[in-house]
């Protein structure tokens, strides 16, 4: 795996492991010990890629409506008519 697919993939990681420790603890509750060992990296790393808690918090959000966002296009396109999408 090259340098820098490593490090997409540990990004998403810890990405997802916020969404996870967010949805059982609640933001305000979610601390960077906690998501980093869901990620599996050290807290050190997820300020490597994100400079807080804040901000990984919307890079959540982000990645999230954007995976609805492609979904809903895609099931759009495969609707066969305007009644279809609509549904």
């Amino acid at each position: 795996m090259k340098r820098e697919d490593s490090g997409i993939h540990t990004r998403k990681r810890i990405i997802n492991s916020a969404l996870n420790v967010a949805a059982r603890a609640g933001f305000s509750s979610a601390t960077t010990k906690e998501i980093a060992s869901g990620a599996k990296c050290s807290e050190g790393i997820i300020y490597h890629y994100f400079r807080g808690k804040n901000e990984l918090f919307f890079a959540v959000i982000k990645e999230s409506a954007e995976m609805f966002l492609g979904e809903l296009d895609l099931q759009l396109r495969l609707a066969k008519n305007a009644e279809a999408k609509l549904i």
